[in-house]
């Protein structure tokens, strides 16, 4: 039996009392039913409003005139909510306040109507409930230790100053601990969603079963618990049941020897970080969006494959240090996390012989039908598109800024690369050093991670977005496309005529968008 002191300090109840609580599963159905509650050893009649057989916060009470309201501290009271039977049966002290996960599947998916939709996980890797502590696991490892020191972190060479470098943002790879552990729906959340979870929940330190942590509710009502499961450091669990500590999947842009996580206590929360080598907990997020398979289509007698992309959360351009993005390249800064939707985008440059089925006629002026068309302007482009949607009866365009970005990072499966596919340009693109001075045939260099070709070199390609030398200081992360008008569009990728330096992922470019060169193609984009 919990104490009711915390309802009422001097013990003393009115005849009948309301509660105000916050169901902990969305889909729940209010009712009301007349309850009776254990105070001292009389039974003392509650009304209550909640769904049969729902777990609930109790946040506030009062009498049946709603006066005297008592707002409920510490500790916060869980009631699982059952009908008062008609025959007068009570109910029983077995039944009270038994937290159990409100799902039988474990783990399952809590939604808490966030604006990305991001649905996070029951409990913590290597927990069965939602107050267990789970596992603690050093930053892109997926098992638990018995010692977590840089002596023995397999991503050091024994100290912080000989780290390795597995990538800025390690979700969905070999590394993400959540998806070696859970499987390829979970994933470790990004920075990004950590913060959207304390913008967009309240939150409260409370305790169940004995466990203190923080309970978060979302603008639907449902709400997560977080238990205060401390951290590992060399052989000793430290602060467990004061503080909570997550991993997230992204590094630290300013100590790479150091990770971000989620950190609060009883009276705070926040987005820090701490050092890889640590053990902290890590809470998945689920990966909803499902696999998103090629697609092949034919027009005119001509094939090409759309490449499917996974949507997910990425570094967009340049750190401060990067030795390639100043001067001329600081449109590339800042370096911010932005979050995508699926979509589907060309495995090739659109070639000389689709341009010609589709619309009839050939502008380029290196005229082969296997290489990239090219001569063409923004403006050409959308005709083209327009076009091609009549024929297929579907909704192709042209990639965002964004979009173009994160395929030639290679997506979930970016290796990090300088550019799309390697480090070594030469590699995977046509480029001043080794094009001969004219387009190549699609296809002929290496893909990158996701099976896409030629996203560096070859051809500038079109983007959707107008462009704005400081846009990356006002870009929204959700799915950016500016479409503040301008002068200028877009373009991406440099081309056979240019340096390897504006081969790089991260380089932007720009033209007018009612010009037209050589240089200038385009690589589609499918939207469902």
């Amino acid at each position: 039996m919990h104490d009711d002191s915390n309802l009422n300090p001097d013990n003393t109840y009115p005849p009948i009392i309301y509660i105000k609580a916050t169901p902990l599963r969305s889909d729940a159905v209010s009712k009301t039913y007349t309850m009776k509650r254990k105070s001292g050893h009389e039974y003392k009649p509650l009304k209550i409003s909640l769904p049969e057989n729902g777990i609930y916060v109790i946040t506030a009470a009062a009498d049946e005139n709603f006066a005297n309201t008592i707002l409920i501290n510490q500790p916060i009271v869980f009631v699982k909510a059952k009908p008062f039977k008609e025959n007068g049966m009570e109910w029983d002290e077995d039944d009270e306040l038994d937290l159990e996960c409100p799902d039988d599947n474990h783990p399952h998916m809590i939604d808490l109507g966030l604006p990305s939709g991001t649905m996070w996980a029951c409990c913590n890797v290597g927990a069965n409930k939602p107050e267990d502590y789970g596992g603690y696991f050093s930053w892109g490892e997926t098992a638990e230790k018995n010692i977590y020191s840089w002596d023995i972190y397999i991503h050091s060479d024994g100290s912080s100053d000989t780290y390795h470098d597995i990538g800025k943002d390690i979700v969905g790879t070999q590394y993400d601990t959540a998806m070696a552990n859970w499987g390829h729906q979970w994933l470790m959340p990004s920075e990004s969603q950590m913060t959207e979870l304390f913008e967009n929940c309240t939150s409260a330190w409370t305790t169940i079963n004995g466990v203190n942590g923080r309970i978060f509710t979302g603008p639907n009502g449902a709400t997560l618990f977080l238990p205060a499961a401390g951290y590992h450091y060399d052989n000793r669990l430290y602060s467990d049941g004061e503080i909570g500590m997550y991993w997230s999947s992204t590094i630290n842009r300013y100590h790479y020897y150091r990770a971000n996580r989620l950190y609060f206590n009883e009276t705070s929360n926040s987005i820090s970080y701490d050092d890889r080598a640590n053990g902290l907990s890590i809470r998945p997020v689920k990966n909803g969006i499902e696999i998103i398979e090629n697609e092949y289509f034919n027009v005119n007698g001509v094939t090409f494959k759309m490449i499917g992309v996974e949507g997910g959360t990425f570094w967009m351009g340049s750190p401060d240090d990067d030795p390639y993005s100043g001067g001329i390249y600081s449109d590339e800064h800042p370096q911010h996390q932005v979050t995508l939707d699926s979509y589907k985008i060309g495995e090739t440059e659109v070639t000389q012989k689709l341009w010609l089925a589709v619309m009839g006629y050939n502008p380029s002026e290196i005229i082969y039908f296997e290489n990239p068309v090219e001569n063409i302007s923004w403006n050409d482009c959308q005709l083209f598109i327009q076009k091609l949607n009549s024929l297929t009866g579907r909704n192709f365009r042209l990639p965002t800024e964004a979009e173009w970005e994160f395929a030639a990072r290679g997506g979930l499966k970016s290796k990090g690369y300088l550019y799309s596919g390697s480090d070594d340009p030469n590699i995977v693109s046509w480029n001043y050093n080794n094009s001969y001075y004219i387009t190549q045939p699609v296809g002929l260099k290496e893909p990158n991670e996701l099976g896409i070709y030629d996203m560096s070199g070859n051809v500038w390609e079109w983007c959707q977005d107008y462009y704005d030398y400081y846009y990356y200081e006002k870009s929204p992360s959700h799915n950016p496309c500016n479409n503040t008008k301008s002068s200028h569009r877009v373009h991406r990728g440099g081309s056979w005529e240019y340096i390897v330096t504006d081969l790089r992922v991260a380089m932007r470019g720009d033209y007018i968008k009612e010009e037209n060169t050589r240089m200038h193609g385009l690589r589609l984009v499918l939207s469902e």
